[in-house]
């Protein structure tokens, strides 16, 4: 009985499994051929997760950040505030193609970390369509809720609140009425809301949205 390979399939086969595997199963799978590379290896950037530490500009993965940001699609980024300068010195200006982005870490304040995140990726070309999923799971490096401030809705408004359909911040926070007013009433197309912090039901029915 004649049996068919992998390579026998039609490449447009070939690349819809591609769509189905984890990246442990991408990651071998780069490593059986050239051909193999070449046909897995936009799938093995496509979603990345990142927990970055200061010694990780020692590593490849600036690099490989580098190389390879033009495929990324979904980034998971752990980072506390002490390494986020670190992280922005090492990774690309632009990540044209991001559309979704987790970022968890613990942060004293301020929110120039996150602005600067919002400003490199959700590139508004035909073919990504802008910011769709945007998930803040951030912890005060001391005891207290985070405090999101006026310029992180600002260049979030301006940046994503248009194509975004999740937004979500996730942790204790403290954030502006006023604020979360002017960013509902910028996004047409949000799906999900979830923001767990102080807003009282006063400030809700006054709201414009």
């Amino acid at each position: 009985m004649d049996t068919t390979s992998f390579e026998d399939l039609p490449y447009e086969v070939q690349e819809y499994v591609g769509q189905y595997l984890d990246q442990w199963d991408l990651r071998a799978c780069v490593g059986v051929s050239r051909a193999w590379r070449t046909l897995f290896h936009s799938y093995l950037w496509r979603h990345v997760r990142i927990v970055w530490r200061s010694d990780m500009r020692q590593t490849n993965t600036p690099t490989e950040l580098k190389t390879n940001c033009h495929l990324i699609h979904s980034l998971g980024l752990t980072c506390d505030s002490w390494h986020a300068p670190d992280f922005f010195a090492s990774c690309p200006p632009t990540f044209p193609f991001l559309t979704s982005l987790e970022f968890k870490g613990r942060f004293y304040g301020g929110n120039n970390e996150f602005e600067e995140l919002i400003k490199r990726g959700g590139g508004l070309t035909a073919i990504t369509g802008g910011w769709k999923k945007l998930v803040f799971c951030v912890k005060r490096e001391w005891e207290g809720m985070y405090e999101y401030g006026h310029s992180f809705f600002d260049t979030l408004i301006q940046h994503a609140a248009p194509t975004v359909e999740v937004l979500r911040f996730e942790g204790p926070s403290d954030t502006n009425s006023t604020d979360i007013s002017r960013l509902l009433c910028s996004a047409p197309n949000l799906r999900e809301f979830r923001i767990d912090g102080y807003l009282s039901g006063y400030d809700i029915v006054n709201s414009d949205w």
